[in-house]
């Protein structure tokens, strides 16, 4: 008997040993239907040994303690292993709950507890191979991260703020609670640098926008710079707020991911029948008139619970000179698409370097609405303007695919109607949310 019982699986033995029920009618039904037990009592039989016998060990015990039950059924050496299976089972499941937690030292000394009492069981040595796997994978896990960190503090005593910030955030989307990253990443952006990058999402769509902190500049050109126009009267601009503009001209994914509609339908609703360029959800938005606009921001505003709105005149000059004083932030032909290296068409937003705050196609590519209504400029210092109060048209800035190098200038400026819907004419909205790490 103690042989045929060493030869079942004990599952449903050891399910009921743990929880301390009765197991006659589970050993009647096993023995009943195990043809080894069926050769025995034949055997037995011709012994003068009748089946009425095992009836009979089995009623003297059934209410006997579980423990001594089994001891005498079974034998104290079957039994002392199935004691022990019970025990490694319990480590078993400790160590595949504590892995699951991550948790996988605990793991491993579980997984070895239970391997000490039955080291060839192939389930306990599977769920230490997978412990071991994932500390592998764990390891190498945190060394990726401890790299990213390590470049992140260079990026940061360089005073490469937004490098530093990349690679900390990589770090911690490996780690999102580790203490040391956490800090870094706080140390950062205290610092309010310009051109720090924060995400937005919706619809699947990222909105990227970099900080431009509070100051001053002089709006406008001097009249020393070359074929500038009269309208860029030179001035003192104080902005004592900060603000978020988008990373990138308004694409046409982002359109859509608000307003639903795509550059076809805005082309149908102007006195266009065909688009000149195509339809490509990175290229551009355009066809959008400064009332669309006024609605874009409207609809992003409540769908991303924030501030959404054009940018005042002055915020796109200060933004797109990011700190520079000269015609352009950089080099036009490497920062902007214009009539000499266009090709007669708009370009995928981003392709071009961006400026000194992170922000591509100032120059070029599509004009951009803002906010103000257009008029001739004060010559006194002026903080936060917004323009004239009133008037028949509207600003855009930054010149277009379209235009020669004179009109995608920083100081270049352009009026028109509010309902006017043009080929390349786009915008980029900006957000009054609060500094990094406010």
């Amino acid at each position: 008997m103690k042989e045929l019982c060493e030869t079942w699986d004990h599952s449903e033995l050891l399910d009921m040993y743990k929880n301390d029920i009765p197991l006659r009618r589970w050993l009647f039904s096993k023995i009943r239907m195990e043809p080894a037990v069926h050769r025995q009592i034949g055997i037995a039989a011709r012994e003068a040994r009748a089946f009425d016998e095992w009836i009979r060990i089995f009623d003297g015990i059934a209410d006997k303690p579980w423990d001594e039950y089994m001891r005498e059924l079974l034998g104290d050496t079957f039994f002392t292993n199935l004691s022990n299976m019970k025990n490694a089972l319990e480590h078993h499941t400790a160590a595949q709950n504590l892995r699951r937690e991550n948790k996988l030292q605990d793991a491993l000394r579980e997984i070895k507890m239970a391997l000490e009492l039955f080291s060839s069981d192939q389930k306990f040595l599977d769920e230490k191979q997978e412990i071991e796997k994932r500390m592998r994978e764990d390891q190498e896990k945190r060394n990726r991260a401890e790299e990213l960190f390590r470049k992140a503090e260079e990026y940061y005593h360089a005073k490469k703020h937004q490098e530093a910030l990349d690679n900390i955030e990589k770090a911690l989307a490996l780690f999102p609670t580790d203490e040391k990253y956490l800090a870094l990443k706080n140390k950062i952006e205290k610092l309010n640098y310009p051109g720090y990058r924060k995400v937005l999402k919706l619809n699947g769509i990222e909105y990227a926008f970099r900080w431009c902190p509070p100051g001053s500049f002089l709006m406008g050109s001097p009249s020393s710079e070359f074929l500038r126009d009269s309208d860029e009267t030179q001035h003192s601009v104080t902005l004592t707020r900060g603000f978020w503009m988008l990373e990138t001209q308004v694409t046409q994914a982002m359109w859509k991911s608000v307003m639903g509609t795509s550059i076809q339908t805005q082309a149908k609703k102007g006195t266009y029948t065909t688009l000149l360029y195509g339809e490509d959800p990175l290229h551009p938005m355009y066809y959008v008139s400064w009332d669309d606009c006024q609605e874009f921001c409207r609809q992003l505003s409540s769908k991303l619970n924030e501030e959404v709105s054009l940018p005042t005149e002055a915020q796109w000059e200060y933004a797109c000179r990011a700190g520079t004083t000269g015609a352009y932030a950089g080099n036009l032909a490497e920062m902007g698409w214009y009539s000499s290296n266009s090709a007669s068409a708009a370009h995928p937003v981003g392709r071009k370097q961006h400026n000194a705050w992170g922000l591509y196609d100032m120059h070029g590519n599509v004009w951009e609405w803002c906010q103000d209504c257009y008029g001739s400029y004060s010559t006194s210092p002026m903080s936060d303007p917004t323009g004239p109060n009133s008037g028949s048209f509207r600003v855009a800035r930054g010149g277009g695919w379209s235009y020669d190098a004179q009109y995608c200038c920083s100081a270049s400026r352009l009026g028109s109607t509010p309902d006017y819907r043009g080929i390349d004419l786009g915008f980029r909205p900006v957000l009054a949310s609060p500094a990094p790490g406010q």
